[in-house]
């Protein structure tokens, strides 16, 4: 899929974008990997959709991540959660049987 290979963005009206990772907000489609900046100003390659669609992509996917990361310490916190449960419920067990 070419949108995993590439990060584009539009000017916004500017006659130029500087090329670095702020500009294409935080999509990376090579992490810590050189890369290369390429200018279409004609739109002979990409037309306004295929940058709104790519950009798109390239905003799921980090709402992706970020949602992986939070379900991961949500996990974490439960199984926090349980354990406790379950010492203070052996902790009760045993005041109540002494």
């Amino acid at each position: 899929m070419i949108k995993l290979s590439l990060a584009i963005t539009g000017t916004k009206g500017k006659r130029s974008v500087v090329c670095e990772a702020g500009t294409f907000e935080g999509a990376d489609p090579a992490p810590g990997a050189d890369k290369m900046c390429m200018c279409d100003a004609e739109s002979k390659y990409f037309d306004s959709s295929f940058v709104k669609a790519t950009k798109a992509f390239w905003r799921a996917s980090q709402v992706e991540k970020q949602s992986e990361g939070e379900l991961k310490r949500t996990g974490a916190h439960g199984e926090e959660v349980v354990k406790i449960t379950k010492e203070r419920e052996a902790s009760a067990t045993e005041a109540v049987s002494a």
